[in-house]
């Protein structure tokens, strides 16, 4: 019989008080990240599942240096491979000051929401879209959408601006003389101002009672030209989501994340549309 078999035999042993605050650790790191880190991302969000990765390593080598007073192996090694997991998405997704997959998910949604507006504002003007220098006001103004269904979470757009724009090839036209596949509205940068944001909010057409309900500052600065964007490829942006791809809504009201391989093959004019 071992040394240590024979002091795990004369003392009393114990689970590992390290190794289940590393269990525990780990998988609300885990959370946290997936949850929050998701949408406002840097490199200190990385330090959370690094804490937990050291925190199981630590109370391994506890335990085994114990002589068997300590017990709890299942938990820390548990701990150890949650937080291996998590370190390993990080150094995959590369710089955390971009959103990843759930500001993808609210992003698609909320171009779905303005894709279903720009029908149901057809329908109530003789099958007509909003007019092309005032299409973000418009839906605004029928209330058929709210201020932030303007936003995609990954672009920085703030309340008041636009993340997406509308397709140049469809104004003027009604939705039945559209083909199903063309692109209605996707995905831009257009209107950011390297100067920064130097427009006022109450600059804005939105109705008085926006600003009261939102609590919106009329006086807030915004991009002046971060509202009503229409234009074609030339001002898609696949940089809202790390490069991989964009969101866009097609006449049909469907929403795809169109991944940029396959960006060249989308359906700008009527006249390039296959569909009837």
């Amino acid at each position: 019989m071992s040394e240590t078999d024979n002091n795990a035999q004369g003392q009393e042993m114990h689970t590992s008080k390290l190794a289940k605050l590393a269990l525990v650790w780990s998988i609300c790191s885990g959370i946290v990240l997936f949850i929050i880190a998701s949408f406002y991302t840097n490199y200190a969000w990385g330090l959370l599942p690094l804490t937990g990765l050291a925190l199981g390593v630590v109370s391994l080598y506890q335990i085994k240096k114990s002589r068997g007073r300590l017990v709890g192996y299942p938990s820390a090694i548990l701990a150890t491979g949650i937080s291996f997991i998590f370190v390993t998405l990080i150094a995959y997704h590369g710089s955390w000051g971009e959103p990843t997959w759930p500001s993808v998910v609210i992003c698609g949604t909320n171009l779905s929401g303005l894709g279903k507006a720009m029908k149901l504002y057809a329908n109530d003007f003789d099958g007509k879209h909003p007019t092309a220098e005032k299409w973000c006001d418009s839906l605004i103004k029928g209330d058929y959408v709210t201020l932030k269904q303007f936003v995609c979470p990954g672009s920085g757009a703030i309340t008041g601006e636009s993340s997406f724009a509308l397709n140049v090839n469809v104004v003027g036209r009604k939705r039945s003389e559209i083909p199903s596949d063309v692109v209605l509205l996707f995905e831009t940068s257009f209107g950011i101002n390297p100067l920064g944001r130097q427009g006022r909010m109450k600059d804005r057409q939105f109705p008085n009672w926006v600003f009261s309900v939102l609590s919106l500052d009329p006086e807030g600065r915004i991009y002046k030209l971060r509202w009503n964007q229409v234009g074609g490829p030339e001002i898609l942006t696949t940089g809202n989501h790390k490069g991989k791809g964009c969101n866009v809504a097609f006449v049909d009201m469907r929403v795809e994340f169109v991944k940029t391989s396959a960006l060249g093959e989308l359906k700008w004019k009527i006249e390039d549309s296959n569909s009837v």
